[in-house]
């Protein structure tokens, strides 16, 4: 076994790789850009525990007591018209959660609602699905598993905005163009 002599310089060891020289990574890199969240739910609690869980994540949040709320909130000219996700909650005060999807589906079809609700069966969860639900999910979800399954969502409905950010335009041309 070989010594060391006492006055030789220790090796540095560094818990952290430096990073490679060829990396072209930025020194910081630019916040991460989450889809804007409608929450339409009677419970004045529900809204504020997902709008906290939300927001701190990233999201820019809408809150609707109700139907007439979040469709008002969804019009062209208003405050939540940039919005590309929903959280529905299966029970409202002032009209059917599924004609709601339908309706902000059949307005907006780039649109991904998320029904929230506990015990639901099957039949109930694939009725949400065929008003237009994107997902369906716990009433209470817990943070992570609600920002990935709000982020898959709306990629599903929009694959090819993920792509190039021209595709909105351009389908907006073709619309156009068909129609």
């Amino acid at each position: 076994m070989s010594r060391s002599h006492p006055n030789s310089p220790r090796p540095s060891i560094s818990r952290t790789p430096a990073p490679h020289p060829s990396s072209h990574a930025p020194a910081s890199s630019p916040p991460v850009r989450r889809p804007g969240v409608l929450l339409v739910t009677p419970s004045r609690t529900q809204r504020d525990m997902l709008a906290a869980q939300l927001t701190t994540r990233g999201f820019s949040v809408h809150h609707a007591a109700g139907a007439e709320e979040a469709l008002q909130l969804l019009s062209p000219g208003g405050p939540a018209r940039g919005v590309q996700s929903v959280l529905v909650a299966w029970a409202l005060s002032d009209g059917d959660a599924m004609e709601l999807v339908e309706t902000m589906v059949r307005r907006r079809p780039h649109l991904a609602p998320i029904v929230l609700a506990d015990d639901l069966d099957h039949e109930q969860a694939l009725h949400a699905m065929r008003c237009g639900a994107a997902d369906v999910l716990p009433a209470r979800p817990d943070a992570d598993t609600l920002t990935w399954r709000i982020a898959q969502a709306v990629a599903r409905r929009h694959p090819a905005a993920q792509l190039d950010p021209r595709a909105p335009r351009a389908l907006r041309l073709c619309r156009t163009l068909a129609g």
